[in-house]
C-alpha cells in the first residue's frame, strides 16, 4: 500500500513535525535491515 510523504498529509505542520530527509530514511532502513539479519543469523 502506498504511503503519501509526511508532508503530502493534510495534518503536517512542518514547524511541528520533524521528517528525515530521504537519505536518512535509506540508512535507518537499512540498519533495521540489518539488525533484522542479525536476528536471523544468531549473530
Amino acid at each position: 500500500m502506498p504511503m503519501p510523504e509526511k508532508k503530502e498529509l493534510p495534518f503536517y505542520d512542518p514547524d511541528e513535525n520533524d521528517t528525515m530527509s530521504k537519505a536518512e530514511r535509506v540508512g535507518m532502513y537499512q540498519a533495521w535491515a540489518k539488525y533484522g539479519e542479525n536476528l536471523r543469523n544468531g549473530a
